[in-house]
């Protein structure tokens, strides 16, 4: 997808607005998903399609910017944040009120 600066940013407050997230995919794709299909996956693979995950994370470290640590942490703080809301939904369901 070939968008100038500004064009990315008014598309991606649009998905925003539409309560969609959009991200990369492959090279120069953009994948658009609702917030609520994207966020039943796993946080693994919510972790992946963000390129998020430890891996790519240690990847981009060579890039000389200080983000990688940041995108490191938000791995970690986003596995747990889903661990918890799956329990927390077990909970909810066990007590019918799910």
């Amino acid at each position: 997808m070939n968008m100038s600066p500004q064009e990315m940013i008014d598309f991606l407050l649009e998905k925003k607005e539409e309560g969609k997230v959009a991200y990369y995919t492959l090279p120069d794709t953009i994948a658009v998903s609702t917030l609520e299909e994207f966020c039943k996956q796993s946080a693994d693979g919510i972790l992946y399609d963000l390129n998020r995950d430890e891996a790519s994370v240690i990847v981009s470290a060579s890039v000389d910017n200080r983000y990688w640590v940041n995108n490191f942490a938000t791995a970690q703080v986003i596995r747990h944040l889903k661990g918890r809301v799956e329990e927390l939904e077990k909970l909810l369901e066990k007590e019918g009120t799910l």
